[in-house]
């Protein structure tokens, strides 16, 4: 806490005044990047054949902030972070998966969601660039094609 108030030019005091504890945090730092999140996501019409160049996009665009983004991936509260977020993208994923995959039961959907999160999410991103030495735009296809192969195959 006294390094947010010190990075954010406020008092501990003031701080604690609006942010009660480490969680209320992590809590409000998930908040604003759902609503960040939410205004990226794709049109209502969006459906598979799309999800390359919106991944490819969407990716680019995590690139603009791409300190921040690395180091949620290195701490204790971007860890926190990013798992606050998670019933988000959870229920967009699922909204846009169930368009696809009608009649679904629930344990596939599920099984299917939380892949395309694992294949669409920043480590999958990171893996792709530092490790695999992948282009971006191979890398959206890539994770595309698995997502892809995925709905194919559940139907």
């Amino acid at each position: 806490m006294p390094e947010v108030a010190a990075a954010s030019g406020v008092s501990l005091r003031t701080l604690y005044r609006y942010f009660p504890s480490r969680q209320h945090v992590v809590d409000a730092v998930a908040a604003v990047g759902d609503r960040v999140a939410a205004s990226n996501l794709p049109a209502a019409e969006f459906d598979l054949i799309d999800l390359h160049a919106w991944l490819e996009e969407a990716w680019r665009a995590l690139l603009d902030q791409e300190a921040l983004i690395r180091a949620q991936h290195t701490s204790p509260s971007g860890a926190a972070i990013r798992r606050a977020r998670i019933p988000f993208f959870r229920d967009v994923t699922r909204a846009l998966l169930l368009r696809e995959t009608p009649g679904l039961d629930d344990e596939r959907v599920d099984d299917i969601v939380d892949t395309t999160l694992l294949v669409v999410s920043s480590s999958a991103l990171f893996e792709f660039l530092d490790v695999l030495e992948i282009p971006i735009e191979r890398a959206a296809r890539l994770a595309a094609e698995a997502v892809e192969r995925a709905v194919r195959d559940a139907r």
